[in-house]
């Protein structure tokens, strides 16, 4: 990642899968909706000639991708600052679900998605 120019990174400000309960009807998983969203904004800069990507994330989010295969790296040794004052603090301090800083490269995720719809289910 730090070989990639910073100008041809992107950052996806936050990935969120939010809590959402609808009784007696049918809907699509939380994690399919955001997952299609991931695929979007891949394909999108892609197309605008971006090679990788970074977002910050939530604990429980992070263990969802883990558990979808979704390639992506947890940035390590890094040092959260964000201002007390500011108005994501407490998105950013959560005790309870924590954020992570991660990285993928698009071409990684690229792969992940054409096999992922290369599934006869899918078709």
């Amino acid at each position: 990642m730090k070989e990639i120019p910073n100008n041809s990174k992107i950052e996806i400000s936050r990935l969120v899968v939010a809590p959402y309960q609808i009784k007696n009807s049918t809907y699509l998983p939380r994690h399919i909706t955001m997952l299609m969203m991931f695929n979007t904004i891949a394909k999108y800069a892609k197309e605008n000639n971006y090679k990788a990507g970074y977002a910050f994330i939530k604990t429980k989010l992070f263990y969802k991708l883990k558990n979808l295969k979704v390639p992506f790296y947890l940035i390590e040794n890094y040092k959260q600052r964000y201002p007390e004052n500011g108005i994501l603090y407490k998105y950013f301090n959560d005790p309870k679900d924590t954020v992570i800083p991660i990285y993928y490269f698009l071409e990684d995720i690229e792969n992940y998605f054409n096999k992922l719809s290369s599934f006869k289910f899918l078709q």
